[in-house]
């Protein structure tokens, strides 16, 4: 109890912190258990979906999505064609080339739909910000990490405008100086 008679707040207990071999071991969990997982998210699916068929590519999408939560890991273009049978190469072939077919918009909203969950993770600190900056300038959003700079040369010198000798400059200069209190310019 404090003087005032209201309870102190509990201290949160001290954090145990792992040995390095526990660490170790707890690595190599994590990544024996995603590299299972992505065995079968990252499978070339044995017959493609119809990419004209917009009911089978979104029951494949639900399906590999689905298989994502599973895993604990975000959807990506890469897994998703692998799913529906293709290369990612072909998906964006199909963006290209048949920009408004409703697959090409629905798989589109995906390809959306996941950028804005990954910005919104790494946003609360849930993903590494780095790598999610990467993975979006890289996911054909048209995002950019490119600056240009346009330096562009004056017509002419900025003190060319001045026509004043040095000896009249020098005056202006003096007088413009602050006077300190023993009358001297600075």
């Amino acid at each position: 109890m404090t003087e005032n008679g209201t309870r102190a707040p509990e201290l949160p207990e001290k954090r145990r912190c792992y040995s390095p071999r526990e660490t170790a071991d707890i690595r190599s969990e994590a990544i024996t258990a995603m590299l299972n997982s992505q065995l079968e998210l990252s499978r070339k699916a044995t017959e493609r979906t119809d990419l004209h068929d917009l009911a089978a590519v979104q029951t494949t999408v639900e399906r590999y999505v689905a298989a994502c939560a599973g895993a604990s890991v975000l959807p990506n273009i890469e897994g998703m064609a692998a799913s529906l049978g293709v290369s990612r190469r072909r998906i964006y072939q199909i963006w290209d080339e048949r920009p408004d077919d409703p697959v090409a918009l629905y798989l589109d909203r995906k390809r959306l739909e996941w950028a804005s969950a990954r910005i919104a993770l790494a946003e609360r600190g849930m993903l590494d910000s780095t790598m999610s900056i990467f993975i979006t300038l890289n996911s054909g959003l048209g995002y950019s990490n490119r600056h240009d700079v346009t330096v562009e040369m004056p017509l002419q010198n900025p003190l060319e405008r001045f026509s004043h000798d040095d000896e009249e400059l020098a005056r202006k200069y003096i007088a413009g100086a602050v006077k300190t209190e023993d009358g001297m310019n600075e």
